[in-house]
């Protein structure tokens, strides 16, 4: 939860994306883990409170729509942080400025099996990455969609 990793930027383009686009009430939810940055001062309790802001504001629009939640970073370990992109459909990761961010990567690992015979079994469909593209796995990640998270109106 810090500046940086843009989760303002990305909850006003998901708030943008639900008043264009009515149909898709209902049918998405944003999992939103927010990791605690205790150590980046102010910076992190600014964006907590907007972020908090900004969740409950969408979610008194349209319920359900965003389930956030703040945690420390050993609480979210691969082995956590693999079953939740397991579950998910897409990951949306959209820093206005990023080094290394791994999430994209363990993204596509967790549903590499969409093609195998176990995957089919379970009706496993590929995952989909939309990135900022101010991210640097950006450069790797070519099947990915690239945004840019400071065009929130696209």
């Amino acid at each position: 939860l810090e500046s940086l990793k843009g989760i303002p930027l990305k909850l006003l383009g998901l708030e943008r994306f639900l008043r264009r686009c009515p149909e898709w009430v209902g049918k998405i939810v944003l999992i939103q883990v927010g990791i605690s940055a205790f150590e980046r001062g102010e910076d992190f309790m600014r964006t907590k409170t907007e972020v908090v802001k900004l969740v409950n504001r969408i979610n008194g629009i349209w319920p359900g729509s965003i389930h956030f939640q703040e945690c420390a970073e050993s609480e979210m370990r691969l082995q956590q942080r693999m079953a939740l992109m397991r579950a998910a459909d897409i990951v949306l990761v959209t820093p206005i400025r990023d080094g290394l961010n791994l999430v994209p990567l363990e993204f596509t690992l967790a549903h590499q099996d969409a093609y195998t015979d176990l995957g089919k079994q379970d009706g496993r469909k590929r995952g989909l990455c939309i990135l900022s593209e101010f991210s640097s796995c950006t450069r790797v990640m070519r099947g990915a969609l690239h945004v840019n998270p400071w065009k929130v109106s696209e």
